[in-house]
C-alpha cells in the first residue's frame, strides 16, 4: 500500500529528474500501472475506499434521525433523552448497544452544530454600546425558600447594556404590575434612565408580532415606557441573541445568586438581599472586555450619561368590581372588604404589586395587602378589616358576638367586650366605643381602653374622659400645625411635652431645662416609684427629636442642643466633669452665698427665685458626693 512520502517520491523522480515509469516501476517495485495512476491524476495524497462495516443501528438510522429531529423543537423540558430514545428502538426491534445510539446521538448533534454555523443562525455580529445607550431586561424562573416554603419565583432581571451592571427582583408572577414595578427599582438602583430598551416579545409589552420589527404594543407598556422616557426596542422572534447579555445574565445569577441564597422570611427580604448582593457582584467581577476595570468603575462612568429617573411610575393595572351585600370584592379567588357604604355598588381596584387599592367617584377608600395563591384550586382567603363594617354594626349591635370580622379586633378591645358583655346593653356600648375610631386615632382609642381596663372602669364615659387627655404619641393640630405628645416621668406622675416636627419646636416644660436640674419627686400616688429611674428613662424618650430643635423649657431661656443636655442629665460615674459643672455653678453665688432659680449664661444674672428647700438639699448632697471621704484627708 502506498503512502504518503513514497508518493512525495514518486513525484520528484518524475517531476524534476526526469525518470520514466519504467525506471520508477523497478526503483520502488510497483507495478507501472500503479506509477502510472498516481502520476496521470495529479493525485498529491493518496486515496483510499471507505471502510464501511455494517451495524445494527443502521436499519433504523433514519428513524432515530426522524425522532431527533422532532424533539430538537420540543422545549427542553419535554424532551424524551437518550435512554428514552433506545427503549423506543428496542420495542421497534433493535439488538444493538446502547452506546452505539449515544454515538449516533452525538454525531448527529454535532453535524447540527456545524450545519447552524452556515446557515447564519450559528455566527453572530459582536454588539458594542456606547454609556448610557440601551439596557436589557429578561424575565427568568428560579426557586428559594420563602417562609420556610421552597417558592418558585419570576425573576426580572436588568442589565446595562455598556457597565454591564445588573440588578435582579424577584416576583410571584409576571404580570403587568410586577413589570411596572420592577422597573420602578431598577431605575432607582442603576441610577438612571438609559436612552432604549431591548426587550424580547413577552405579553406584557407586545400584543401582536407584525412583519419584520413592527409591533402592536401594549398601551398600559407603552405609558410606562413615556413615563421614563425611553424607547423600547423588540428582538426577532426566537431571536435571544439579540440580547445576549442579558440571557448570559441569567445563567450566571443561578450560580452567583440562586445556589448561595439563604432562606428568608418573605420575598421582601429576599429583594432586600438581592440588591445588595448584586451591587457587591459590581465591586467584585470585572468587565468581560475592559478586564482593567471592574463593573462598578464602568458603571460610575455611565452614570453621568443617564437620563435622571423621575418620579416612580403609579404601575396599577385598573379592574372594575361590584361590591358584594357583605362589603367584599373578589380578586384572584380571594376576597377583601370594603367600607359598608359601596355596598352593592360599583368600584375601581387597582391592581399594584404588592397591594390592592380601591377607589370610588374619585377618591380611595381603602387598601389592602395583595395575596397570591398559587393553589388554582382552592377556595381562597378573605380579608377582613373590622373599620369597614361599623356603619352596619351601629344599625346591627348583635352582630359583634358572631360577625366573621369582629374576630380580629385588637387585644384590648377583646378584653373589653369581654367585659362589657357582662353588662345589660353591653352590645351596643362596645359598639359605641369601637365607633370612636372613626373620630379618634386608633391608638389613641387603644390606649384609652387599656388605661379603663387597667383603672377597673371599663366604661364608655371613663374612655371618652381617658381619651380627651393628652396621651403619649398622640398628634393634634395647633393653628394648623401638627403637634406630638412625649410623655416624661419622675419630675411628676405624669408630664407631657410637645413636639412639632415642622417648626423644629419643643415645648419641653420642666422635663428638658437648660442648666439646673429637674426636681424628681416621690409622689403620695405612687409611693413604691423609683422616680429617678422613671425620669432618666423618659428623657430617652426625646433623643429621636433632632439635636438642632429649639428648646421651650419652664424656666430659663430657649436653648438648643437637646442630646447635649439628656447626656448632662444622665451622666453616671463621671465625676471630674461633675466637678467642674459644680464649680460653675458656686461662682455664680451672691456675696451672700445665696444661689437663685437660673442664671444668665453669660453675665451671671441672677434670675427668678431663690432656691427652694428642695433645691437646697440637692446642691448640699452634690457637695457631700463630690467632697472626698474625711478619712482620706486626716
Amino acid at each position: 500500500m502506498i503512502n504518503v512520502a513514497l508518493l512525495s517520491v514518486i513525484r520528484r523522480w518524475h517531476l524534476r529528474d526526469g525518470l520514466g515509469i519504467r525506471e520508477i516501476s523497478r526503483r520502488t517495485g510497483l507495478s507501472r500501472n500503479t506509477v502510472r495512476k498516481y502520476l496521470s491524476n495529479g493525485v498529491v495524497e493518496p486515496k483510499y475506499p471507505a471502510r464501511t462495516v455494517p451495524n445494527k443501528l443502521d436499519a433504523f438510522a433514519t428513524k432515530l434521525e426522524g425522532w431527533l429531529k422532532t424533539e430538537s423543537k420540543k422545549g427542553r423540558k419535554h424532551r424524551r433523552n437518550i435512554r428514552q430514545l433506545f427503549n423506543d428502538l428496542v420495542v421497534l426491534g433493535y439488538q444493538g448497544s446502547y452506546d452505539r445510539v449515544t454515538a449516533f446521538v452525538r454525531k448527529w448533534r454535532q453535524d447540527q452544530h456545524e450545519a447552524s454555523k452556515t446557515t447564519g443562525r450559528g455566527a453572530f455580529v459582536p454588539l458594542t454600546f456606547a454609556p448610557g445607550e440601551a439596557f436589557q431586561f429578561d424575565w427568568s424562573e428560579d426557586w428559594a425558600v420563602i417562609g420556610g416554603e421552597r417558592t418558585k419565583l419570576q425573576v426580572a432581571q436588568f442589565k446595562l447594556a455598556y457597565s454591564r451592571a445588573f440588578l435582579l427582583r424577584a416576583y410571584a408572577l409576571q404580570t403587568h404590575e410586577m413589570l411596572f414595578d420592577a422597573h420602578n427599582h431598577a431605575f432607582r438602583v442603576l441610577g438612571g434612565v438609559p436612552q432604549r430598551g431591548i426587550y424580547d416579545n413577552m405579553k406584557t409589552a407586545v400584543d401582536k408580532i407584525k412583519k419584520g420589527k413592527a409591533r402592536d404594543v401594549n398601551v398600559r407598556f407603552q405609558v410606562m415606557v413615556n413615563h421614563f422616557v425611553f424607547e423600547a426596542e423588540f428582538c426577532n422572534p426566537a431571536s435571544g441573541w439579540e440580547k445576549g447579555q442579558i440571557e448570559k445574565n441569567v445563567q450566571d445569577s443561578r450560580h452567583r445568586l440562586w445556589q448561595v441564597a439563604p432562606e428568608f422570611e418573605s420575598l421582601d427580604a429576599l429583594n432586600a438581599w438581592l440588591e445588595t448582593r448584586c451591587i457587591e457582584l459590581w465591586r467584585e467581577l470585572c468587565h468581560p472586555q475592559q478586564r482593567e476595570f471592574t463593573i462598578q468603575e464602568l458603571w460610575e462612568q455611565e452614570c453621568s450619561t443617564l437620563m435622571a429617573a423621575p418620579s416612580a411610575f403609579d404601575g396599577f393595572v385598573e379592574h372594575t368590581k361590584r361590591v358584594s351585600p357583605t362589603c367584599l370584592v373578589t380578586f384572584e379567588r380571594n376576597r377583601y372588604s370594603v367600607p359598608a357604604s359601596y355596598a352593592n355598588r360599583p368600584v375601581s381596584l387597582r391592581v399594584y404589586a404588592h397591594r390592592l387599592v380601591v377607589a370610588a367617584e374619585g377618591q380611595i377608600i381603602c387598601e389592602h395587602q395583595r395575596l397570591i395563591e398559587r393553589n388554582h384550586h382552592g377556595a381562597g382567603q378573605t380579608v377582613y378589616d373590622w373599620r369597614h363594617y361599623l356603619a352596619v354594626l351601629q344599625r346591627k349591635p348583635g352582630a359583634l358576638r358572631n360577625g366573621a370580622p369582629f374576630q380580629e379586633l385588637p387585644v384590648a378591645f377583646k378584653r373589653l367586650q369581654t367585659a362589657l358583655l357582662m353588662q345589660p346593653g353591653g352590645d351596643r356600648e362596645m359598639v359605641e366605643v369601637l365607633a370612636l375610631v372613626l373620630h379618634h386615632d386608633e391608638q389613641a382609642v387603644l390606649a384609652a381602653v387599656e388605661l379603663a381596663l387597667e383603672s377597673g372602669a371599663a366604661s364608655k364615659t371613663h374612655i371618652l374622659n381617658v381619651l380627651h387627655r393628652l396621651l403619649d404619641g398622640k398628634v393634634f393640630d395647633i393653628g394648623g400645625r401638627s403637634w406630638r405628645c412625649i410623655s416624661g416621668y419622675g419630675h411628676a406622675p405624669e408630664h407631657m411635652a410637645l413636639y412639632c416636627d415642622s417648626l423644629q419646636v419643643l415645648i419641653g416644660g420642666d422635663m428638658m431645662l437648660p442648666r439646673i436640674s429637674t426636681n424628681v419627686s416621690v409622689y403620695e400616688s405612687e409611693p413604691e416609684a423609683n422616680a429617678l429611674a422613671l425620669f432618666l428613662d423618659s428623657i430617652d424618650k426625646f433623643l429621636p427629636v433632632p439635636e438642632s430643635t429649639l428648646v421651650l423649657p419652664a424656666h430659663g431661656e430657649a436653648f438648643r442642643g437637646l442630646h447635649t443636655r439628656i447626656d448632662a442629665l444622665a451622666r453616671t460615674g463621671r465625676k471630674d466633669e461633675a466637678r467642674a459643672i459644680f464649680e460653675t455653678m458656686l461662682v455664680a453665688r451672691n456675696p451672700l452665698g445665696m444661689l437663685s432659680e437660673d442664671t444668665h449664661a453669660t453675665t451671671g444674672e441672677m434670675w427668678g427665685n431663690y432656691p427652694q428647700t428642695y433645691s437646697m438639699v440637692g446642691v448640699i448632697n452634690a457637695a457631700v458626693r463630690l467632697s472626698a471621704p474625711w478619712d482620706s484627708v486626716i
